[in-house]
Formats: C-alpha cells, sequence, structure tokens
C-alpha cells in the first residue's frame, strides 16, 4: 500500500508513505518527497510500526535502531497512536489514544532516544505511568437510529 497526504487548502503535497515489504508487522516508510520511498534516500525522514496485532503504532524518526551495529544518531520516538479494542467486533467504533512527548513551555519537546525496548512510550504506558505525555484521545462516536450508523458531532 501506498498513501499521499496532501493539504486541502491550496492542494499542496505534504508526505508520502509506503508499507514496507517482507515485514512481519506492518512498517510504514514516510517520506518528503512523492516518488522517492526508500530508506536510504535523502527524503526519507522515519517509519510508523505497529505491533504484532495492529493496535498500536510507534512513530519514530529516520536515526538508527539502537540494537543495529548502524553508524549515526539513535532514532528518536515521536509518539505512539493506541486502539482500543471494540466490545461490538471490528463493525462498531474503536476507542483511539495518541501519546506524544512533553513540550516545554519554550516549544521545544522533549527528545526520547530510548536504547531498551522498556524505556519506550509503549512499555511506559502499559505500566501505567503517563510520565507527562501529551494525551490526545478521540471523541465517542454515538449510535444513530435514523442513519442506522455511528456519528460524531464536531460542533463545540
Amino acid at each position: 500500500p501506498y498513501y499521499v497526504l496532501y493539504s486541502q487548502d491550496p492542494d499542496k503535497f505534504l508526505l508520502a508513505g509506503r508499507r514496507r515489504k517482507k515485514n512481519k508487522q506492518s512498517t510504514y516508510l514516510i517520506s518528503i518527497d512523492e516518488k522517492e520511498l526508500k530508506r536510504k534516500s535523502e527524503s526519507y525522514i522515519g517509519k510508523c510500526k505497529s505491533n504484532f496485532v495492529g493496535t498500536e503504532f510507534t512513530m519514530w524518526d529516520s536515526g538508527s535502531n539502537p540494537g543495529k551495529k548502524e553508524a549515526g544518531d539513535v532514532r528518536v520516538e515521536l509518539g505512539v497512536v493506541q486502539y482500543d479494542r471494540n466490545v461490538l467486533g471490528t463493525n462498531g467504533p474503536r476507542k483511539m489514544q495518541v501519546m506524544l512527548p512533553p513540550t516545554a513551555a519554550t516549544g521545544v519537546r522533549d527528545k526520547l532516544q530510548p536504547t531498551k525496548v522498556e524505556d519506550t512510550m509503549s512499555c511506559v504506558l502499559a505500566k501505567g505511568s503517563e510520565n507527562n505525555y501529551v494525551k490526545l484521545v478521540n471523541k465517542t462516536p454515538r449510535w444513530n437510529e435514523s442513519l442506522g450508523a455511528f456519528c460524531l458531532n464536531f460542533q463545540v
């Protein structure tokens, strides 16, 4: 699969993503070039990798994996997207939360560069500690009988 993100006004290219082949988990390369989607290219800016079940995605910058003997800076963890399983199965809406590193009052984001799995945001969250992370949660849709569908009211 190949994905492209454009801004709505004006219609301008922002990012492109492509699923990496031959990976056990879903891993997507993110690029600032619509045509150049290779890990070794200058336009490669990071990746988004899922857990085995596809309920959690971790976003990384283009740095090196600390477990591999590659030259360069250790990658920075940019955030985690988590989906809760739906009690209605796959047909109903799922709860989603996004966790981002804290940002100082000056606007500078904490630089998370875990070198061990237990230091990643996913593991810290699994232990019940939110470490001052920025937490974004989606609104819960409500069932609309007349439409026969789940709906969200985006008005304030």
